[in-house]
């Protein structure tokens, strides 16, 4: 059996001095009923007395409102250890007979209201019950000694116990309101100012465009006509592919994002290209400096020979290979 419940909110349909269904949410630190006389404040204290006992305060009392065609209900959310119930309280017959209580989990499956709520079954609506209301106005500046009984409970309740305590801590709150609104002044102060630079920046801008025309004449062409010369100059960048059959009657939009796809894919294949040029450039730089190298060893090899023939010529001094050789064979035959 779950433990105290909480009341979080309550649904009044027909019941007194409600004409049509109204939903109270309680799921709060603290709820106050604030109305002239005559308002209903009354009726929503019966109405949670009513709907959890199913008899009122005072015997005999009407409890369907007679010009209501709809059936007399009342039902509240309970909270209990984390579980939600739901109480709903049916008038059965007439104004002052006898209600059909439901008691539904938070999957909608009835229960037995004794064994989940047996204080319900046991206490009456005045025994051992109690709903207390506080006057309508609360007098300011009162002393402590002032207060009566009831307002005192109540201000100890409320952690309010000291009205001068209570009163220095509304200023503190209304101070820090002020400030928050003074900030939000200011904020949007600033931002009307933004705005307002944004919109004169905008009528320069249109004051300058008018001034000098980028469509090259005195009258202000259409948006066709602009449509026209935009699809026209995607047609003539990007080309025909793009902007021919494939997009027949597409918005300016539709067209320009495509226009953008196909820049896209272009600069793609364009990169691609660069770098297949690149390894090509790189792969005959390559062969260059080789052949450089080729070069530079043919270059030396000739100094060489040339340093061999000026030894040579130098050894022969001024005789010819074949006088050498004539001078060589008499040599022998001698």
């Amino acid at each position: 059996m779950p433990g105290g419940f909480r009341i979080q909110s309550i649904g009044i349909e027909g019941f007194r001095g409600f004409t049509s269904r109204r939903e109270i949410n309680l799921d709060g630190s603290h709820a106050f009923l604030l109305g002239q006389n005559g308002s209903g404040k009354s009726s929503v204290i019966e109405a949670i007395r009513w709907g959890l006992f199913g008899s009122m305060n005072r015997p005999n009392d009407i409890v369907a409102n007679v010009g209501y065609s709809g059936r007399c209900r009342v039902e509240l959310v309970l909270m209990s250890e984390g579980k939600q119930w739901n109480l709903r309280r049916t008038l059965l017959r007439g104004a002052t007979g006898g209600s059909d209580p439901v008691l539904t989990d938070e999957k909608g499956e009835e229960h037995n209201i004794r064994e989940i709520m047996p204080q319900l079954d046991s206490v009456e609506s005045g025994e051992g019950t109690h709903i207390i209301s506080a006057p309508q106005t609360i007098p300011v500046g009162r002393q402590p000694a002032d207060l009566s009984p009831f307002e005192r409970t109540v201000f100890r309740h409320l952690g309010l116990a000291n009205p001068r305590a209570l009163l220095s801590r509304l200023n503190e709150v209304i101070l820090s309101q002020e400030l928050t609104e003074k900030n939000l002044d200011q904020r949007l102060t600033d931002a009307r100012a933004d705005i307002d630079r944004q919109i004169a920046a905008l009528a320069r801008q249109r004051g300058t465009i008018l001034r000098i025309p980028p469509w090259g004449g005195e009258r202000q062409p259409t948006v066709s006509e602009s449509e026209s010369k935009v699809r026209s100059l995607i047609k003539e960048i990007i080309g025909q592919a793009t902007t021919g059959d494939t997009l027949p009657g597409a918005s300016l939009e539709a067209l320009i994002e495509e226009a953008d796809a196909s820049l896209k894919r272009q600069r793609d294949q364009g990169k691609t290209k660069l770098v297949e040029e690149d390894a090509d450039l790189q792969k005959r730089l390559a062969s260059l400096e080789k052949l450089l190298g080729i070069q530079q060893a043919v270059a030396n090899t000739r100094e060489s020979l040339s340093k061999v023939q000026a030894e040579l010529e130098a050894t022969l001094n001024g005789v010819t290979v074949d006088g050498l050789r004539s001078q060589v064979e008499q040599a022998r035959m001698a």
